[in-house]
């Protein structure tokens, strides 16, 4: 397998087919349909949450891979600190892990309204599972690049090469330019990890604060979600939730730095 080195201009990043990219992209409109919740409060809970993602992004340069989720409220990434392949791809945020207090405006534990998922692919080629370390680049354990952060920057290829699944963590569509917002019959695009929260009220009365797409969602496991809205899905009668989204290309660029 070629190297993949930095100094020699990430050829495989500019070989990849990609999804356009657009940063992270942060959902904080308000509605006239959120009238018990002020709006800096929300603002406040947005912010936290954008916090909370810039975490996860430093855990990925330090680590060269993602924290997967914590399923059982403890803070502690997978079972104990265990990620087992393919597992634990949404839940509670591993703020134990990340090595942050929780924001109390977004509760912590059971009672928490925030869900971290993180795209997890073995299947493809090269392996695209970034909550794993895995050696991607066939440098021996000694070496200096040995599980470093070009395998990370591998496996991100891989991923935005991948054709868009709804095996792995997805987005629908925005109910406009992408199409009907519904898990089931419109997959958009694959990203690498995601944070939804569930806003202050429960819109759609269907007994959770998280609505719409989010609906199956139940904290701390995470009910194994795997689609969610984009952020540019509008609040209105029977949705408030936030979404963030780091897409494979912005975390490209952030290991860059």
């Amino acid at each position: 397998m070629q190297a993949f080195r930095r100094e020699r201009g990430y050829s495989m990043v500019e070989m990849a087919v990609v999804v356009v990219t657009t940063g992270i992209i942060t959902a904080s409109a308000m509605s006239a349909y959120r009238p018990t919740v002020g709006a800096s409060d929300a603002a406040s809970k947005t912010g936290e949450m954008i916090k909370v993602n810039q975490a996860i992004i430093a855990f990925a340069q330090r680590n060269h891979r993602l924290p997967c989720a914590d399923d059982n409220a403890d803070g502690i990434e997978g079972n104990a600190g265990v990620c087992t392949a393919g597992s634990y791809v949404s839940g509670g945020v591993p703020y134990v892990t990340l090595g942050v207090t929780p924001p109390a405006v977004l509760g912590t534990g059971a009672g928490a309204d925030l869900v971290y998922a993180v795209y997890r692919n073995s299947a493809a080629s090269p392996n695209a599972d970034l909550a794993s370390l895995i050696e991607r680049n066939d440098d021996a354990p000694a070496a200096n690049h040995y599980r470093n952060s070009d395998d990370l920057m591998i496996a991100l290829v891989s991923a935005a090469s991948a054709a868009v699944s709804s095996s792995y963590l997805n987005m629908t569509g925005d109910g406009a330019a992408t199409g009907v917002s519904n898990c089931a019959t419109n997959t958009v695009a694959n990203v690498a990890f995601a944070l939804i929260s569930g806003g202050s009220v429960d819109m759609d009365k269907n007994n959770s604060i998280f609505d719409g797409p989010h609906n199956g969602v139940s904290l701390p496991t995470g009910s194994s979600v795997k689609c969610f809205a984009p952020p540019t899905l509008s609040a209105s009668s029977n949705y408030d939730d936030k979404v963030i989204v780091t897409t494979f290309e912005q975390l490209i660029s952030f290991l860059k730095q």
